[in-house]
């Protein structure tokens, strides 16, 4: 019915509405906010108000604790070419160590990364600088640790064997040096892995070890965008084996895989998951998770012209023109493009055979992607931003296709899915689903009555999409492109990239607001990224400078100097630029965030459900503007969904809509047992019947039950009280009060 209405008013009146939502996150009172503002992280309960030691150990509880902080197992790292471990220095190019994207994704790892987590979150917070100390030797053999400079000194945080060590005289956190020169400090340490502790400092001598100063990174951000006809749900648990990990651990440390694919640990019985490596989870705040979360997008735009979903989601097109029943070439060939982008990255079901997941192989329902179409079309993907294109569908005629890419974007963030028309063809359908990986203990968490925050914009405060530019710089192949940088040296170790430019181009007509732009440097040699808006060869400016390091005490000092600085366009703000590393870069990573004028702001709204306990223990709250509320939830917390819902275009079947909805009524009122709900406009569909408590839980959903109008609800089996009725329809929808009285 809905179909035939929006075809007959097609002609009259068609307004194209944009509902697109920049930046959407709900953070619970409960945890602290990683979505990389670190002012609102810092408003975190135990966080107000504290500087210096007090600070210092307040973020260190938090990463230590076993419902919101980090744990020991092994690290994760971004996806690299060909299987190479650049020398041996699989640590140095590619282990993660942004704590806003790693606590976000898993929220476990490595000494070495653990260290990087604690010393980028202390530095970003305020704390003062921070080093990672790398120890080698001694009774644990090689080890690393934080320090943080407060106060006219050093002070060392262990996050890794779960502890710090006091000075007796004030209770300040000693340093490594005054560890090692103090045996009496050892008997003031915080609930940790004693005997691991001492042994760390006093069986090392501080002449192996090495000062590593920005062995971190600070570019990620949670930022990202929801369509119109788009679900973001995260569960607090994965399904499966869906965990993140790549050729190199899964073949160089075989027990990882064989441990999460085990169903017991010892004789107690688990689910297939990751299993905990010993440290620390026998210690009084250690981990027993044996399961990380995962999140789920899944995009249906409705591409009928009577809807806004197509102009609202698509990323770029070229000749195509809509009607009631899709999209198709205006004349001769045509093709559109949607593109994804996630904060989290993109996992798949990894089975359950441990040679698959060594070979990264028979990887499913991680990227799919189904397009309906009449006459013939092509669906290809890319996993570069589009410089390079991988066919998923080639030629294919009148029907439907699905196909699965999962291993093509694995561990990535982001991919573009590109659909070519040939003449007289029509997408009539198009769907979209990715997963990714959550960590657990970053997720809103529910107990009781709890106060949610929802807030929309990036960190910055602006309304922008982002793009993730990650380039592999040791891949021979997909990365030594004119198009993504210039002057590259892909097997080189230490000098992989000198003078190189990277061009930065969004869609026409949208504009650059603001760059993260950074990478790893060589340190013993000075070094610049610039940026102009020029050209590739001129107009440059810097926009950070590194001073060169005269000497390096360790072998792999080619890469850790790890930097990324934000650069906004404060006016003017560009539809492309181009930034240059000056000297020796050997990673580079550039988050752009780019604003959309061609897609005006409309505030739209986002319909958030929490779930607990059951999947019918719920509460829906739809928010449109940066607001707090309250949700009232008990019992183990299972998933939260973000949604969007389709948005019409034409503004007499809006009307329809909102008659439809207005004409509720509700006899007898007050009733016992049971109420009918009618509808004066009859056989309108789709229309939402839900009936909720006073306390926003959703009771039952009456939507299928409604015939000719009218559908009843037998409220036999539940209390006295008063209900609420929720009757909606598109962006319309209504509430009213009803009351049981038995």
């Amino acid at each position: 019915m809905r179909t035939k209405f929006a075809t007959l008013v097609l002609v009259f009146a068609v307004s194209v509405c944009f509902g697109r939502v920049y930046s959407p996150w709900v953070n619970s009172q409960l945890i602290p906010d990683w979505s990389g503002n670190w002012q609102s992280f810092l408003q975190y309960p135990s966080l107000q108000g504290k500087t210096g030691n007090d600070l210092a150990i307040g973020i260190f509880d938090i990463l230590q604790s076993k419902t919101l902080g980090a744990y020991h197992v092994s690290g994760q790292i971004v996806p690299r070419a060909s299987g190479t471990t650049d020398g041996g220095q699989i640590w140095a190019y590619y282990t993660i160590r942004d704590p806003v994207r790693i606590m976000n994704m898993c929220g476990w790892g490595y000494c070495g990364a653990l260290s990087g987590y604690t010393s980028g979150t202390m530095q970003q917070c305020g704390v003062g600088n921070t080093r990672v100390l790398e120890i080698s030797g001694g009774a644990i053999g090689a080890h690393s640790v934080a320090e943080a400079y407060y106060g006219g000194d050093w002070h060392y945080f262990d996050l890794d064997l779960r502890g710090y060590n006091r000075q007796n005289t004030d209770g300040i956190v000693a340093s490594w040096q005054e560890s090692d020169d103090n045996p009496s400090y050892w008997d003031s340490l915080f609930c940790s892995d004693l005997t691991g502790l001492r042994n760390a400092a006093t069986a090392n001598t501080l002449g192996n070890t090495a000062k590593v100063h920005r062995g971190w990174e600070s570019g990620h951000t949670m930022d990202f965008v929801l369509r119109m006809g788009e679900t973001f749900t995260r569960y607090w648990k994965a399904d499966s084996t869906r965990y993140y990990n790549t050729i190199y651990y899964w073949t160089n440390f075989p027990h990882i895989g064989a441990a999460i694919l085990s169903t017991s640990i010892g004789s107690v019985p688990k689910d297939y998951g990751m299993v905990h490596s010993g440290r620390p989870e026998s210690w009084c705040n250690g981990h027993k998770y044996c399961q990380n979360g995962m999140g789920i997008y899944k995009y249906t735009p409705n591409l009928g012209s009577g809807y806004g979903d197509y102009q609202d989601g698509v990323y770029q097109d070229s000749n195509v023109v809509q009607d009631e029943d899709g999209i198709g070439p205006a004349s001769g060939s045509g093709w559109m493009e949607f593109d994804f982008f996630s904060p989290y990255i993109i996992i798949g079901k990894n089975g359950i055979v441990l040679a698959d997941l060594q070979n990264v192989r028979n990887q499913t329902e991680g990227a799919t992607a189904s397009i309906t179409i009449q006459g013939t079309a092509t669906l290809k993907a890319s996993q570069n931003n589009g410089y390079q294109w991988t066919t998923l569908q080639n030629n294919v005629s009148s029907g439907t296709y699905a196909s699965d890419f999962t291993t093509m974007v694995y561990g990535r963030h982001s991919y573009r899915l590109r659909i070519e028309l040939q003449p007289g063809a029509k997408l009539t359908g198009f769907s979209n689903s990715t997963a990714v990986e959550c960590g657990q203990v970053t997720l809103p968490l529910v107990n009781g009555t709890t106060q949610m925050s929802y807030r929309m914009a990036d960190k910055l405060g602006y309304n922008t999409t982002p793009m993730f530019i990650d380039i592999d710089l040791g891949d021979p192949v997909t990365a030594n492109l004119p198009a993504t940088i210039t002057n590259h040296q892909p097997t080189n170790i230490t000098q992989r990239a000198t003078q190189a430019v990277v061009p930065v181009k969004v869609p026409d007509g949208c504009a650059i607001r603001w760059l993260s732009v950074g990478g790893a440097f060589q340190r013993s040699a000075g070094t610049q990224i610039q940026i102009s808006t020029t050209g590739p060869t001129s107009g440059f400016s810097t926009v950070w400078s590194s001073s060169a390091y005269a000497s390096c005490d360790y072998a792999d000092c080619h890469w850790r100097l790890q930097f990324d600085t934000t650069y906004v366009f404060a006016s003017n703000p560009p539809n492309q630029c181009w930034v240059r590393y000056t000297n020796n870069v050997n990673m580079v990573r550039i988050y752009v965030h780019y604003e959309e004028p061609n897609r005006p702001i409309q505030n739209s709204q986002v319909r958030i459900t929490h779930c607990t306990g059951t999947n019918t223990n719920t509460v829906e709250q739809v928010v449109s503007a940066n607001a707090n509320y309250n949700v009232n939830l008990t019992g183990e917390n299972l998933w939260y969904k973000m949604e969007v819902e389709s948005q019409l275009s034409s503004a007499i079947q809006e009307g329809i809509e909102k008659q439809a909805v207005e004409s509720v009524e509700i006899t007898p009122n007050p009733f016992n047992p049971a109420v009918t709900i009618s509808v004066g406009v009859q056989n309108f569909e789709p229309l939402q019947i839900l009936i909720y408590t006073i306390s926003g839980r959703m009771i039952t959903d009456l939507s299928k039950q409604m015939v000719n109008g009218k559908c009843v609800w037998n409220a036999g089996n539940m209390p006295s009280g008063l209900y609420i009725l929720k009757v909606c329809s598109g962006n319309t929808a209504k509430y009213k009060t009803m009351t049981l009285l038995k």
